[in-house]
């Protein structure tokens, strides 16, 4: 009996077996959805799930009908669905079933032969999909290889997180074990300074006490004598008078005798408060130097300018810390290392290790500090600092800071209201800090680089622009 659509029309020609829904029907291994599931067309009594559907015969199918499918080999068969008009023409109402490169428009046959796609350059529906999952397979490569980055980057930037919490924990750990140290040292300087004032105190109080005890003893003879004086003033016997010698036959007043032993008295004794401050004063330098040991920032020490580099219209000054821009030409030699822009680099340089140097700069003109290589181009455009991979600068333009490498250039969020700042140069590391020393300081920018070649600090200076290493 011919198979047949719920209308009664032949759809295919092959034999058909009711199939039922029961637990010993064999479902279909398709998967569908529960919001839109589509059905097989032929199993009329129960409801399962279809496995394809044939464009062809516009009837969804399945497992077992899918089996007996007369033909099926040159039907157009698909994943299940129940919206066939959505692969029909829209204009001719057939199957689509090939594609124009031209207009990238997907189309039936007879928009090949009578449409307006006629004369085009078309490829069958399966080669134009071979093609796009080729392009697609490319696309999914290259997004895979992005993805892949972006976990690397992720996993580097946690990575990231676990050291820095390492490093905060270290350097609170340091501070902690520095303050704890520093009151252990404040307070013992407080006891020291406490015992240093009740010792004075109490010299100061002896001394006093020993004196009151000598005038005391001074005042008790005095009114001896004055008892015995006054006794002898009103004997009215002259020979009596004159035969009393208790007290010496001195000329001179008993009483001008008391008052000269009295004023010949050491004076009092008094808290010296200037010996305690420049003792605590000298106590607390050593501290705070002992202090700035534990946290010392590695100085470049005796930074200086080498003039050899600096241009014709630089000037250095004596010292040889600063430059400033120059009016008149300096004639300086014609040498490989000179700048032909106003530009010099200090004499030291670096290939290891922590360093970090002081500079100010003034001026109405331009300015940039930083480092570069030795190999820095001397003439021309990149020669100037930052506008090449040699160097590393801050600089400040239209009063505004900025840093450059490279020709890249970033704008430093910082109001130019202090004029000096700090280079931290860690090169082992691959790091360059900025810090402006500004109330508080604020840093202003940090370059990550692998440094190839040694390092030299660099200064340039335009119009009425200076810099200043300072000591």
């Amino acid at each position: 009996m011919a198979c047949a659509d719920l209308q009664g029309r032949p759809r295919c020609g092959f034999n058909t077996v009711s199939v039922r829904g029961s637990a010993d029907t064999p479902q279909s291994p398709v998967e569908w959805t529960k919001e839109s599931p589509v059905f097989c067309t032929y199993c009329i009594n129960s409801k399962v799930p279809a496995a394809k559907t044939c464009g062809t015969c516009e009837a969804s199918l399945c497992q077992q009908h899918l089996a007996r499918h007369s033909g099926s080999h040159t039907h157009d068969l698909f994943e299940p669905t129940a919206s066939l008009d959505t692969r029909k023409c829209s204009i001719h109402m057939r199957p689509l079933t090939h594609y124009c490169s031209k207009d990238s428009t997907i189309l039936c046959h007879s928009c090949l032969v009578v449409g307006e796609h006629r004369g085009h350059e078309v490829e069958s529906l399966q080669e134009a999909s071979e093609k796009k999952k080729e392009k697609l397979g490319n696309a999914l490569h290259k997004r895979r290889l992005r993805k892949e980055r972006t976990q690397n980057r992720i996993k580097s930037l946690q990575e990231k997180i676990i050291d820095t919490n390492k490093k905060g924990y270290t350097i609170t750990s340091r501070i902690s074990s520095f303050f704890t140290d520093l009151r252990g040292q404040l307070e013992a300087q407080e006891r020291q300074m406490v015992q240093e004032v009740l010792s004075q105190r109490q010299m100061v109080i002896d001394s006093i006490h020993e004196q009151i005890q000598n005038l005391e003893k001074k005042s008790k003879d005095l009114s001896e004598q004055i008892l015995y004086t006054e006794e002898l003033c009103q004997m009215t016997d002259p020979l009596a008078v004159m035969q009393q010698q208790k007290f010496g036959t001195s000329n001179t007043s008993l009483v001008e005798e008391a008052l000269r032993r009295m004023s010949d008295q050491p004076s009092t004794k008094e808290l010296d408060d200037v010996f305690i401050s420049m003792t605590l004063h000298n106590n607390l330098i050593k501290i705070l130097n002992k202090a700035r040991q534990k946290f010392r920032i590695p100085e470049a020490s005796n930074m200086v300018l080498n003039a050899d580099t600096a241009g014709d219209f630089v000037y250095i000054l004596g010292d040889g810390k600063t430059a400033c821009k120059s009016k008149l030409n300096q004639l300086r030699p014609e040498i490989p290392e000179k700048f032909y822009c106003p530009q010099a680099l200090s004499s030291q340089r670096f290939s290891a290790g922590q360093h970090a140097w002081e500079v100010e700069a003034g001026g109405s003109g331009d300015w940039m500090v930083g480092v570069a290589y030795p190999s820095i181009e001397r003439k021309g455009h990149l020669s100037y600092l930052g506008i090449n991979n040699k160097s590393w600068c801050l600089g400040k333009w239209n009063n505004k800071y900025s840093v450059k490498h490279n020709v890249g250039e970033t704008l430093v969020d910082a109001e130019p209201t202090c004029d000096r700042f700090v280079i931290y140069l860690d090169y082992d590391a691959g790091q360059l800090s900025f810090y402006q020393l500004s109330n508080p300081i604020n840093h202003l920018h940090t370059f990550t680089a692998i440094f190839t070649e040694p390092l030299h600090a660099a200064f340039t200076v335009e119009d009425d622009a200076w810099v200043r290493i300072r000591s």
